[in-house]
This record gives structure tokens, sequence and C-alpha cells, in this order.
């Protein structure tokens, strides 16, 4: 078989793009591509050639095609981009107290308008232990440009190793759809 994309390094993180067949891929080699069944369709690299450890495809209310949520090689750093990869609509830095590890991981459901950031650094203190909550919406400076308008934190009792979202598939009209998050945490709650 013939791989769609190809990284020169560990391929980090991938993201399906829903309603293309496409798929976002990073990596180790510092590149984020798009690519179809057919070839690679995008390349570029977000964070100057160094190591991008996450991408998120998501296609917020309002979106005419999706836009690129992409993290640096800890996920300190997310960046908002169009679906070419051409124009960056936001630049968001995490820091933790007192210069403590952060080292995210970062999640979305493709339909969705919010990305989720858990801190997974497991050496640093418990009062850096959060989910970040990360809402996109249309930038009016910038037409067709996304960006993160406004962010919840929450405070978690021990760090997050993995987690994944998912979105309620049924709503009705007096009633938005509920997004889930599931953790995997480095202890058992009850």
């Amino acid at each position: 078989a013939t791989p769609v994309c190809k990284h020169g390094g560990a391929v980090l993180d991938c993201a399906w793009i829903g309603g293309t067949g496409d798929v976002a891929t990073c990596g180790e080699d510092g590149s984020v591509k798009v690519s179809s069944p057919s070839g690679e369709k995008v390349s570029f690299a977000p964070f100057g050639g160094a190591p991008v450890r996450s991408v998120q495809a998501c296609t917020p209310p309002g979106c005419d095609a999706f836009v690129l949520v992409t993290g640096s090689s800890d996920n300190s750093i997310l960046k908002v981009w169009d679906a070419a990869g051409q124009r960056c609509s936001q630049t968001v830095s995490f820091r933790t107290l007192d210069a403590e590890p952060f080292r995210g991981v970062v999640v979305s459901e493709p339909k969705s308008e919010f990305v989720l950031v858990a801190n997974t650094a497991a050496d640093a203190p418990s009062s850096c232990w959060s989910i970040f909550s990360l809402h996109l919406a249309p930038t009016p400076s910038k037409a067709g440009g996304f960006a993160f308008d406004c962010s919840s934190e929450f405070a978690i009792m021990y760090p997050v190793i993995s987690c994944m979202a998912r979105r309620e598939t049924e709503s009705s009209p007096d009633r938005q759809p509920e997004m889930h998050l599931y953790t995997l945490q480095t202890k058992m709650i009850q």
C-alpha cells in the first residue's frame, strides 16, 4: 500500500476531516499535512520546523470548510489555522504557576466549536492540574477566520493520561447537544 502522507519522523497525531475523506497529520519533523486518498494537499510547518504534537480539524458553526488547531511539542502553545495552513489567526500559550511543567493533551469533536486541553504533567503540583475548554468563533477582523473567543478552566484531582470528546448526536430545538469529555487519569475516581 502507498502511504497517503509521509513524514520525516514519527506521526504524533491525526484527525479525520469530516465529510471530506481527508486526514490531517502532524509529526516529529515539524510538519502538518492534509491528505486525501489520492495524495497530499497541504503541508506547512506551524512552529518553524519544531515538532508538532497535536492537530485537530474543527468545523464550528459558520465555518465553510474547517480550521486546523495545532499544538507545539508539549501542547503548551496552540495555533488556529485556515484550512490551507496559510494564515494563523491566533496563538494561545498555556503557562503554570512558578514555571511548573505543562504537557497538554488536546482533543476536540469535529463538528463542535470547542477544543479541550488537559495538563498531563504528573510531576506538576496538583494546583496545575486543569482542563481548559476553548471556544472557536468567527473573527470579525479577519474575513473567514476563526479564533478562540473565550475559555473556561476546570480543576481536576489527578493528572490526565489521555482523553476524548464526544458530542451527543440527538438534540431538539429547545436543547443544545451536549459534549462529553472522557478522561483516563492516574488514579481511579469512584
